[in-house]
């Protein structure tokens, strides 16, 4: 009998429009080691078949609301009653779907394509499937491919239907058919497929991500060198990670290009460099790009590092990057990237309050130097037990190509987390910046979206009000006073560098120029040269200014750090500075 491939995709399409669908699937779950990211789905117009991955049941009209479209019915398939449907416009008693049920597909119907963010699913987890048809939700990696997908259901499995949203059609996938005649797709997270299985069977799902969230690399507690000076294009850029204790102006951390953490606790007179626990290949750390203490507990610190994008776990040399985190102060960390997609993390911040609530940003790409095609993607992310796991914020679809530079959090009666979205592939697709006031679960775009094609340094007032930017590529300043609603060209057009607010005055404003250091007293009508770094012994140029920190329990105290490790003080709110090391010379070249 020959296989009416067609007739039975178009009859199936038409019997869910008059029918619908639950699933009749149970989701027995085992102790979770890792979290994956919640993650966005598109919606196309037409027939979509979506998948539900949380870990409870969700009532019907609940998760019509989770699609981000206009969606007006959804219909579900149980193996025993047949199919079910939950339609807005009708009556409550003439709807027959009351819950989804976890792990179960669903049909729904849009006339407007937009996304829907599904939860992450615990994994490992296990789908009981029925004897004959199985409508369910793929809980597994995105980009897994479909016989790889279905692998674990060994004999049992007939055949695999996977709707093509755009062609409004299905394709197969039977183990038993020549592979030229299969479908090669591979899956996306929280879609739903059409499973024939001849017998009961279970189908088992497991993580994918599960370094650092238990037995780190023993290898981190072997401590290396790094190397001694500068080669080639490796200046010893110090990114975004001077960072000042919250509540001691004497406590400052730098993270380094390739060699780990230094740190002070007497201001600066002395110095001691940090490796444990951090993972390295060969001689190399991973590059440090920012560091966040948090104001609620001193002792909990976060480090964003990075390699080239690529998996957090493996052989690559993307998988002794990720997030680090202490909890005795920085004299020691250990590598966190549980619900990570990818091992470049470029910024992280606390919440102003509360030590457990975190955010990050990750940078999407393609490995270098590997041979790799296959894009990671990245994102904003962020955590609520003090960066141990991480989940995916709900935000727009561009942001796993975006890299994320900064990040601040402001306080008040509801604290604020603030970042500006890059496209670093140069195509546009920058989303500028980006606000969060639900703790980082989600983040919306603010005005001041002219810039998302090029990186502004930026700094916020303490109130939230004030807003300086520094626009790449055309030396000028940019001021807002209300919150970024606004934006106002400054007289001041030297930007080339790092911008600071005082938390004390919104009018005090300290920026780098190239080696540089300017200061303005009131909101950049006009400025004062007030340092200018010398060029290092070894080094190819001066040494340009890439941070400032005002410390934020005394403001009268600001340090500054340039390229090469060169670090400034001013215990004048900027108006005058020392150079108080160069940590090349004093601390990275004389402590082995």
């Amino acid at each position: 009998m020959a296989w009416n491939w067609r007739g039975w995709s178009a009859g199936l399409a038409a019997l869910a429009v008059v029918s619908g669908i639950v699933a009749g699937v149970v989701v027995s779950q085992d102790d979770a080691t890792a979290q994956p990211a919640a993650e966005d789905f598109p919606i196309s117009d037409g027939w979509n078949i979506i998948g539900w991955t949380g870990v409870a049941s969700i009532e019907a009209p609940e998760l019509i609301e989770m699609v981000q479209a206009p969606v007006s019915r959804i219909f579900a398939f149980d193996t025993t009653d047949g199919f079910a449907s939950f339609d807005t416009t009708l009556p409550a008693v003439v709807n027959s779907l009351d819950t989804v049920t976890a792990g179960a597909g669903v049909w729904v119907f849009s006339d407007g394509g937009r996304t829907y963010l599904a939860p992450a699913p615990v994994l490992p987890a296990t789908l009981e499937l029925a004897i004959g048809f199985n409508l369910v939700a793929w809980l597994g990696t995105s980009g897994t491919p479909i016989a790889e997908a279905v692998a674990s259901l060994g004999d049992a499995l007939s055949a695999a239907f996977i709707w093509d949203a755009t062609a409004q059609d299905f394709e197969r996938y039977a183990p038993s058919t020549p592979a030229a005649l299969n479908s090669s797709r591979t899956l996306s997270r929280s879609e739903g497929l059409w499973l024939l299985v001849d017998r009961q069977v279970g189908w088992e799902l497991e993580p994918v991500l599960t370094a650092g969230c238990a037995n780190p690399d023993p290898s981190a507690h072997e401590i290396v060198s790094g190397p001694r000076g500068p080669e080639g294009p490796d200046n010893d850029s110090v990114f975004r990670s001077l960072e000042v204790d919250p509540s001691n102006p004497d406590i400052v951390f730098l993270g380094t290009e390739r060699n780990g953490f230094v740190r002070t606790t007497d201001g600066g007179k002395s110095w001691t460099r940090h490796r444990e626990g951090l993972r390295h290949a060969g001689d190399l750390y991973p590059e440090v790009w920012d560091i966040a203490i948090s104001p609620a507990d001193p002792n909990l610190i976060l480090a964003a590092t990075l390699d080239s994008p690529g998996p957090p776990v493996g052989d690559f040399p993307s998988a002794v990057a990720g997030i680090y985190r202490s909890t005795d102060g920085g004299d020691s960390w250990t590598q966190i990237v549980c619900g990570l997609p990818t091992s470049r993390i470029t910024a992280v911040a606390f919440h102003p309050t509360d030590p457990q609530v975190a955010v990050l940003g990750a940078e999407g790409g393609t490995p270098s130097f590997t041979g790799l095609s296959t894009f990671f993607p990245g994102g904003l992310f962020w955590s609520q037990d003090g960066g141990l796991h991480w989940t995916q914020s709900a935000v727009d679809p561009l942001a796993v190509e975006n890299g994320y530079l900064i990040f601040l959090a402001r306080g008040g009666a509801t604290p604020t987390f603030y970042t500006f979205g890059l496209d670093g592939s140069g195509g546009g697709a920058g989303l500028g910046y980006l606000v969060s006031d639900d703790d980082g679960a989600s983040w919306a775009p603010r005005a001041g979206g002219e810039f998302a094609g090029r990186f502004v340094p930026f700094d916020v007032s303490t109130d939230g009000q004030t807003i300086v930017t520094a626009e790449g590529g055309r030396f000028t300043h940019w001021i807002s006073r209300d919150g970024g609603v606004s934006w106002t060209e400054t007289a001041i057009n030297q930007a080339n560098g790092p911008v600071a607010i005082s938390p004390a005055d919104p009018d005090l404003i300290l920026f780098g120029t190239q080696e540089r250091l300017h200061r303005s007293v009131d909101g950049l009508a006009t400025s004062t040269l007030v340092a200018t770094a010398p060029r290092p012994p070894g080094h190819p140029r001066a040494a340009p200014f890439q941070q400032i920190a005002f410390a934020p329990s005394d403001p009268t105290i600001v340090y500054a750090a340039t390229e090469s490790y060169l670090l400034f003080k001013s215990v004048d709110s900027g108006a005058t500075w020392e150079q108080i090391a160069n940590l090349r010379q004093d601390v990275l070249n004389a402590v082995p």
